[in-house]
């Protein structure tokens, strides 16, 4: 896109500048924006260089990995993958470690140090907390909507009939297919996706730069 605009646009555009025709609107607003690039290219790239640099460094700052953590689980669609990925290894690591024969309140503070997100470590911490003080896990979970009601009713079961490290082991299995289906669903979608809007943006690029000129073409004959 870029390419077309500071190297194709403009040469077609000398061409409908030079016939001294009115041209569309919409062949205006190209036009424009082809100019812009042109001009301010350079500007441009050092921006997005300085831009690209600062994004890369954010995650990596405190206050950047919370924000970045409490947006992977607030922004729509992306929120329920990285749910049910965080929850796939939640369980996973609470089934390692209560079969092992690790307290649940060890169990939930090592957790919430591998789960990879603070906003959900911080959901294991408290939950340990309430857990030390004699909460049941169920009950500490529950106080968090991080946590579906469906794991936590499960986890509920689990403390009742003493067999809860098999059914965080059946959640962590359940989260896992949820979120290769989900990955396997955006990968398939990605790639038409990409080609119909490619398709379509340099269609109306070319289109309103062509449609002119052929109009010229056809009024000199």
């Amino acid at each position: 896109m870029i390419l077309m605009l500071t190297m194709v646009i403009p040469k077609l555009s000398d061409i409908l500048k030079d016939s001294g025709q009115v041209v569309p609107l919409y062949t205006k607003i190209v036009i424009g924006i082809s100019d812009f690039f042109v001009s301010f290219g350079p500007f441009i790239l050092i921006a997005l260089a300085c831009f690209g640099f600062y994004f890369w460094r954010f995650p990596y700052q405190r206050i950047g990995k919370d924000y970045i953590d409490r947006l992977k689980l607030s922004t729509p669609f992306i929120k329920e993958l990285y749910s049910k990925l965080y929850l796939s290894r939640i369980a996973d690591n609470l089934d390692t470690m209560l079969t092992s024969g690790i307290s649940a309140v060890r169990a939930l503070e090592i957790s919430s140090t591998v789960v990879g997100n603070q906003v959900m470590a911080r959901v294991l911490s408290q939950a340990a907390e309430d857990v030390k003080s004699g909460v049941a896990l169920s009950d500490a979970f529950y106080k968090h909507q991080e946590i579906p009601n469906i794991m936590v009713q499960m986890v509920k079961v689990g403390e009742e009939t003493g067999e809860l490290s098999t059914l965080m082991r059946k959640i962590a299995s359940f989260y896992k297919r949820e979120v290769d289906n989900t990955v396997d669903t955006l990968v398939s979608l990605i790639e038409p996706v990409l080609i119909v809007f490619l398709g379509v943006s340099v269609g109306v690029l070319l289109a309103s730069v062509l449609i002119p000129i052929y109009n010229i073409a056809s009024t000199s004959f």
